[in-house]
């Protein structure tokens, strides 16, 4: 794999509070051997979130919005993302 999968996930009031606070913790739930491959940051806002229409929490990976993001989720693509690296 050539490059971190970077992670952001958005801790504005609204996300926050709709799940993105149990995602910070979100590292502990990576496989140790993919630790190192990973990267995590919060982040305030999330370019392209319209909290009127697309339901929190948000969580960007290599660019990629995802919504009604869960801890499932973002493991899965991780993942998918370090086997279609295989």
């Amino acid at each position: 794999m050539s490059d971190k999968i970077h992670i952001r996930i958005c801790v504005g009031t609204y996300s926050y509070i709709m799940g993105g606070a149990e995602l910070m913790n979100l590292k502990e739930e990576i496989p140790e051997k993919y630790q190192e491959l990973v990267k995590i940051d919060a982040a305030v806002s999330l370019p392209n979130c319209d909290e009127k229409t697309m339901k929190p929490p948000f969580v960007e990976i290599n660019g990629e919005l995802i919504c009604e993001a869960s801890k499932e989720t973002i493991l899965l693509k991780i993942q998918e993302i370090i086997e279609s690296e295989k």
